[in-house]
């Protein structure tokens, strides 16, 4: 009986354990969600190539502080451990989401306005950081990406950008049009 009322005792102490609040330890419990949608949607609207490109990277940046553990840690026998999971994410939308889609808007503009290292870049940033089969959709814009751009480079007539959610801007709808004169 004694044995059982502490194993009880035990479950009781992990399973409480699991809904104490935890520490912020990421870059997403340092800058607000409201930044984040900010910068996202600054670069979904920019026209500066630049400034896309910095908001790009930043929320790379917090995307990869985003997937990692959060620091989360109980010492437990490991045959207890594998029933203990780690506390969700609170947030609405996936940051590596916004990153991919900002990466992919940023390259794909780079790209009409014949800047082709900055596209290739935000290109293979995006293959880089969007590896799991969630993230596919942007993994394969970024490799047509590529692609288009490869055939550009070597002069095999007009290529069209291929837009993610947004209309192409006027007067820029080819690649082969704003590398060649």
């Amino acid at each position: 009986m004694k044995k059982l009322s502490l194993a009880i005792g035990i479950l009781t102490v992990v399973t409480g354990c699991q809904s104490l609040p935890q520490t912020p330890t990421t870059a997403i419990d340092n800058e607000s969600f409201m930044n984040l949608w900010g910068r996202y949607a600054r670069c979904q609207a920019g026209t500066d190539l630049v400034t896309m490109e910095g908001e790009a990277r930043h929320l790379q940046l917090v995307a990869a502080s985003a997937s990692t553990k959060n620091g989360f840690s109980l010492t437990l026998p490991k045959h207890i451990q594998r029933y203990v999971s780690e506390p969700p994410t609170r947030l609405a939308v996936d940051p590596k989401a916004m990153a991919a889609a900002c990466a992919l808007y940023t390259g794909q503009t780079a790209a009409e306005l014949g800047k082709g290292d900055v596209a290739t870049a935000m290109f293979q940033s995006v293959l880089k950081n969007q590896t799991q089969p969630e993230y596919e959709y942007y993994a394969a814009q970024a490799r047509a990406g590529l692609s288009q751009l490869e055939l550009a480079m070597k002069g095999e007539g007009r290529v069209r950008v291929v837009r993610t959610g947004n209309q192409p801007a006027a007067g820029s709808s080819t690649l082969g049009d704003s590398t060649r004169d």
